[in-house]
């Protein structure tokens, strides 16, 4: 099991924003009938506007075709182009899960 973990800067101020942006995404998916696989985490300390998501996938290849797959939609290009604007930059984590209770 794999944990991935997308890690944004939001610009200042704008963190309400792209919490809406998030929140209209899951409403989409939950349309489609499809889930929002994502966790989202805000900083409650370290660097401000810091913004999460966090998701548990089977393995790397499992990750890979849920990326392939949501990426080629329009729908999420639709979305991205409405999201990016709120940030400031990013990266992303990869962990393997050892242990899980």
């Amino acid at each position: 099991m794999i944990l991935v973990r997308d890690v944004f800067r939001v610009r200042f101020g704008q963190m309400k924003g792209a919490l809406a942006s998030l929140r209209e995404l899951s409403s989409t998916l939950a349309a489609a009938g499809e889930a929002f696989p994502m966790r989202v985490l805000t900083d409650r300390s370290g660097p401000f506007y810091t913004l999460v998501l966090e998701g548990r996938f089977k393995d790397l290849a499992s990750y890979e075709a849920m990326m392939s797959t949501e990426m080629a939609t329009p729908e999420w290009k639709e979305w991205y182009s409405t999201f990016a604007p709120f940030l400031e930059d990013g990266h992303r984590e990869f962990f393997t899960i050892e242990i899980d209770d």
